[in-house]
């Protein structure tokens, strides 16, 4: 990436922050590097990076965002949305206990898989999650239980081979 540019950072927390790439200091060796909180201004206990984009550098502004969260929500949004100046704006509207598990850029692929954490799946087509605006929570993905929720959210080729899940204790 060049020094010129500016990064689109997402956390689980939906949140989206824009970091210049030219106040980044480079580091050698065994440096230390910068905490989070250090680069962005508002970042919260217990807010994780899931997704770090250049939307200039890959033609991404013309391709759709997904957001999958934890309680079973999904969400399409064209990346032009998150063109800003702003240095912190809110990418997802989240609900109460629910963050965001994944979030992509659209690779093309036909279909989505969403994996919960009691094993439960459902793969379903791509075309069907419509297109939202940036603060909005997206449609149902999946129906989840008590003490369920999203661990694995993913668009999938359909020449892709097979999915392979195995358990906590071995269990395949």
């Amino acid at each position: 990436t060049k020094s010129n540019r500016r990064l689109q950072v997402f956390t689980n927390l939906g949140n989206m922050y824009l970091l210049a790439v030219q106040d980044l200091r480079e580091n050698r060796g065994k440096e230390k590097g910068m905490l989070p909180s250090s680069l962005f201004q508002g970042w919260q206990d217990g807010e994780k990076v899931l997704g770090l984009f250049d939307f200039e550098e890959q033609a991404g502004k013309n391709r759709g965002l997904y957001f999958a969260t934890v309680g079973g929500q999904i969400k399409k949004t064209m990346a032009a949305e998150y063109d800003t100046r702003m240095k912190r704006i809110a990418a997802i509207k989240l609900r109460q206990g629910d963050e965001v598990q994944s979030i992509w850029l659209d690779n093309g692929g036909a279909s989505i898989l969403c994996i919960s954490k009691k094993g439960m799946s459902i793969r379903f087509d791509a075309d069907t999650v419509p297109e939202n605006g940036r603060v909005t929570a997206g449609v149902k993905a999946m129906a989840l239980g008590p003490g369920d929720g999203i661990i694995c959210a993913v668009q999938w080729k359909d020449e892709i081979g097979e999915v392979v899940v195995i358990s906590e204790r071995g269990y395949g």
